[in-house]
């Protein structure tokens, strides 16, 4: 197999995002760029030069809707949840191009994983701050659990420092008494989405409580350029940004410019039709 270097890799991903982009366009479904994905586009006009992944974010109700209408029959790329994959383990779902491949140390064991874009759900939090931080508070702790149920080798994660190691260890220690799925059916059902509640945010993200924001953050919609193409994102971006990463237009120290993942991408070998 061809390995995929970082241009490419990052070519791939738009590609997924072009296709991502016109099924959403065609279907009326709203949708945002989000993460390091809406700061390289802020201050960048594209990828954050030293990152190389996309993620979307879709309050939950167009996160259903796109979930129900997208079909995986003879197409390139394919949508992958936890419900139509038995080895995936997350809350949130992602398309990926088929004509690709993922080899990686542990987290990749799922059928048919390749070069992908990140989908995340916008969730109803509550009416409070309070409310909402002890409601994502409880999601974490069960999705936690839940991962770590069906991960042979969690607690070893190569990108995580070892004092990370140590509550990843208990987790693992805690989920052999527990049923996975079971956990990830008990985190769903705190998912009904409300409209008009005052905090929404993303509890499968990787911001933790910062994830908390008003609800007015997204709930309208522009487009701004990402390699050279326009894309949804929300209007109010810069709130978004801001409870995120604080100021950030200012570019991190040199060290911490670096990517996270620690996957290796492939083309598959395409058989010669010849023979």
């Amino acid at each position: 197999m061809k390995k995929i270097e970082l241009e490419e890799l990052k070519k791939i991903e738009l590609e997924i995002l072009i296709h991502f982009d016109e099924f959403c366009k065609e279907h009326d479904i709203k949708y945002s760029l989000t993460g390091g994905t809406l700061l390289g586009a802020i201050r960048h006009k594209g990828f954050i030069p030293w990152d190389d992944d996309i993620d979307i974010m879709m309050n939950r109700d167009q996160y259903e809707k796109f979930i129900k209408l997208y079909s995986n029959d003879g197409n390139r790329y394919k949508l992958i949840t936890r419900h139509n994959s038995k080895k995936y383990n997350y809350m949130f779902s992602k398309v990926v191009d088929t004509n690709t491949t993922l080899i990686e140390d542990h987290n990749y064991k799922v059928k048919d994983m390749g070069v992908f874009i990140d989908i995340f759900p916008i969730d109803t939090l509550g009416n409070s701050y309070e409310e909402a931080h002890k409601k994502l508070k409880k999601i974490k702790y069960n999705f936690y659990l839940a991962v770590a149920s069906n991960w042979r080798h969690y607690y070893i994660n190569k990108s995580k420092g070892f004092l990370r190691q140590i509550p990843r260890f208990i987790f693992f220690i805690l989920s052999r008494f527990i049923n996975g799925n079971k956990k990830y059916d008990k985190i769903e059902s705190l998912f009904p989405f409300d409209n008009n509640a005052k905090y929404f945010g993303c509890a499968c993200g990787v911001y933790a409580y910062k994830e908390i924001m008003s609800s007015d953050i997204f709930k309208d919609y522009i487009e701004v350029e990402f390699e050279g193409r326009k894309f949804m994102s929300i209007e109010k971006y810069d709130d978004y940004l801001k409870g995120i990463y604080n100021n950030y237009m200012e570019l991190p120290p040199v060290e911490m410019r670096v990517t996270h993942h620690t996957f290796d991408a492939y083309v598959k070998e395409v058989e010669d039709e010849r023979n």
